[in-house]
């Protein structure tokens, strides 16, 4: 995720990205299944 932030800094201030980067395991346990295939496709993508 930090590469593909780096390349889209964008990126770090959208949820659920921002989620993910914040490292916080309650967050990051909260993101739906469309969130996740979003972070999914986007890090496939670049």
């Amino acid at each position: 995720m930090p590469a593909l932030v780096a390349q889209r800094p964008d990126l770090k201030e959208r949820a659920p990205f921002k989620a993910v980067l914040s490292g916080g395991r309650e967050a990051i346990a909260h993101l739906s299944m469309r969130e996740l295939f979003e972070i999914v496709i986007a890090c496939r993508v670049e």
